[in-house]
């Protein structure tokens, strides 16, 4: 079993790396990061990094699987009739949700789940418990937990749920990396736990990369304010894992490439200046000027990490949305029955996972 390095190597890391990477911040805090959106169909890639980041995880934890066609009473739970019959009492059964308090739930074909459906994850995920009122019976459970989202739809089609994808911060795509591409990985349980009591002792974050953040959500048209919040964290999840208790500079670039080009509405204007990595040019602190002049300096090198947060995430922006975006089209929303119109969504026939032979597309020959 080989490791896979977190630190950044020379260029951009390859697409398993941030995988690799996005795996291993999200064990360390699953219900804090909220999620991964992993996009990617039914294979040996995904089964491969599905079982690298359960050993990323404590060995206790839960790790339960919500199909797409499950029923309400197995997402919150319900009555258990059996229980009920042999006590003569209305006993509860708890959903999978409640089942998965302190780990993660996978959440399959998660393009087609209903938002009625999704809208019951996204409050769990909010509140941290599950409010049960059915079936003459009312309690509320603790259910705290991570998602991991798997998305089998093709880049044209519409997206997760909005509930959901807001919530996620995350995001990755498995479908263009070949099998031999996606060695084992693993993180000795040492350096996880090691993260995770770090992580818990987190410096209260620089404002200059709290700007830097946030004015890189907005060169990216992002509107929402879960993004620059989802990035902080994962910066902070990045300087946990490495044993710093201070979010660096380069923990800021991770972030944006991870969290914020995913999400990008608009491309963003990049400063000519900027020739090299965002990686590999970090500002350095000259510890031997004055005040006024250290001051001039730290004003300048705040300017120059949002520039480099700006380019860090204008170079990660996946293939496809790039082209949506230089095309001037529109990227490929949610149905309109997720974004809350009325009337029925269509479906296209070919969405999901492909079952037996399906006929060639000749629309292009």
């Amino acid at each position: 079993m080989t490791s896979v390095s977190v630190a950044t190597q020379s260029g951009r890391p390859s697409q398993w790396a941030d995988a690799v990477l996005a795996a291993q911040l999200f064990a360390i805090d699953p219900s804090g990061v909220g999620g991964i959106l992993v996009r990617s169909a039914a294979g040996p890639v995904r089964d491969q990094w599905m079982q690298s980041l359960r050993r990323c995880l404590p060995v206790d934890t839960p790790f339960q699987t919500a199909p797409l066609h499950i029923s309400l009473d197995r997402l919150l739970g319900g009555l258990d009739l059996a229980a009920t019959l042999a006590s003569g009492k209305r006993a509860m059964e708890p959903g999978v949700l409640t089942r998965a308090d302190g780990g993660v739930v996978v959440l399959s074909m998660c393009e087609r789940w209903p938002v009625a459906l999704a809208a019951q994850v996204a409050c769990a995920m909010d509140r941290g418990v599950v409010q049960l009122a059915r079936d003459g019976l009312s309690a509320s459970q603790p259910a705290c937990f991570g998602i991991v989202a798997l998305d089998e739809g093709l880049p044209d089609e519409p997206r997760p749920p909005t509930a959901l994808c807001d919530r996620i911060a995350l995001q990755i795509d498995l479908d263009a990396i070949e099998p031999r591409e996606a060695g084992k990985f693993s993180v000795p349980s040492e350096q996880m736990a090691k993260a995770r009591r770090v992580f818990t002792g987190m410096e209260a974050p620089k404002s200059a990369v709290v700007e830097a953040l946030c004015a890189a959500a907005a060169a990216l048209g992002i509107t929402s304010l879960r993004a620059p919040l989802a990035a902080l964290r994962v910066a902070q999840l990045h300087a946990a894992l490495a044993g710093r208790t201070t979010v660096a500079d380069d923990d800021a670039v991770v972030a944006a490439r991870l969290v914020l080009a995913p999400r990008a509405e608009v491309l963003p204007q990049v400063p000519s200046e900027i020739a090299e990595t965002p990686e590999n040019k970090q500002p350095q602190h000259d510890t031997t000027l004055g005040s006024e002049a250290e001051a001039q300096q730290s004003q300048r090198l705040e300017g120059k990490l949002e520039d480099l947060v700006i380019a860090a995430a204008a170079a990660a922006i996946p293939k496809d949305i790039l082209r949506a975006l230089q095309g001037s089209r529109p990227r490929a929303a949610n149905s309109a029955q997720q974004d809350g119109r009325s009337g029925q969504s269509r479906h296209s026939a070919s969405r999901g996972r492909a079952i037996g032979v399906r006929a060639a597309d000749r629309t292009q020959s």
